[in-house]
């Protein structure tokens, strides 16, 4: 008997034994097989999704090729339930279709947006830039438009998970900067700042590499996506916020510009203050 990670109860699995939980559908493996297939592609462990998509050949096409790369996927056509699974699925990425008819795909993707920090990748229909831009000013990673070949679908979701995953801490402590991923709090000596979500995770990846040069095409790929086709300019804006937030609380945190090549974030420790 092993427990269910959609429901918390216990069923008896066996190897490929597809079962129904929460109107979510599971295809299972053995727990040896998941673990040597979840090494794949840089992914030390089993990756759970959530597809949340119309109940059709095509979602199910996916979620089986997902499944045969060592993905563990649950699949949805409910709203009211994807937002519930997210949590006690414990769900490491989202891929959500914006085009079905039974909802509103771009409300939902916002309201998800706001429930968790997770990566989330969008389908839907091609061709229209402004369509793309929107998914990305709600938070998405990245956009996949339609219809969706099972190769670049792979390839994403293993990209999206290797870089959300990269800065494998919670809280980062730099001099008197300390910056709380699970609460996205930012606290500088006893002031605490809640910054906007794209300038949060900018600030964070700085401060994962600290004192180390990021490029600003590295900076793009990790908080707006690889997809993301606003331009680097936007980091400059976002990084002009973050100096004038921080700066009128302190002077030990320093967003350096390399010129022609991007950022590195310095904070000076509170020794060296106060000696100048």
């Amino acid at each position: 008997m092993m427990r269910c990670f959609a429901c918390g109860r216990h069923h008896l699995f066996f190897v490929q034994q597809t079962f129904r939980c929460y109107s979510v559908q599971i295809q299972t493996r053995s727990i040896h097989s998941k673990l040597k297939d979840g090494a794949k592609g840089g992914i030390s462990e089993v990756a759970r999704i959530l597809l949340i998509d119309e109940d059709n050949p095509s979602r199910q096409e996916l979620a089986e090729q997902l499944r045969s790369e060592g993905f563990a996927v649950a699949c949805t056509d409910d709203r009211r339930l994807a937002a519930q699974l997210i949590e006690r699925l414990q769900v490491d990425l989202i891929v959500l279709d914006v085009t079905t008819s039974q909802w509103n795909g771009w409300q939902l993707a916002r309201g998800l947006r706001q429930q968790a920090e997770l990566p989330m990748l969008l389908l839907g229909h091609g061709g229209d830039p402004t369509i793309v831009v929107k998914g990305f000013q709600l938070g998405a990673e990245d956009y996949l438009a339609k219809p969706v070949h099972a190769e670049e679908l792979i390839v994403r979701v293993r990209a999206l998970l290797k870089r959300h995953r990269m800065p494998n801490v919670i809280r980062i402590q730099l001099g008197d900067l300390m910056i709380d991923k699970a609460t996205h709090e930012v606290r500088v000596r006893e002031q605490r700042l809640f910054l906007p979500l794209k300038e949060f995770q900018l600030l964070f990846m700085l401060a994962s590499n600290p004192n180390r040069i990021l490029s600003r095409a590295q900076l793009i790929e990790h908080v707006w996506g690889a997809q993301y086709e606003g331009g680097e300019r936007t980091v400059d804006v976002h990084v002009k916020r973050l100096r004038a937030r921080l700066g009128a609380i302190t002077a030990s945190i320093r967003f350096l510009s390399v010129r022609g090549v991007g950022y590195r974030l310095e904070v000076e420790e509170p020794s060296a203050l106060g000696d100048a």
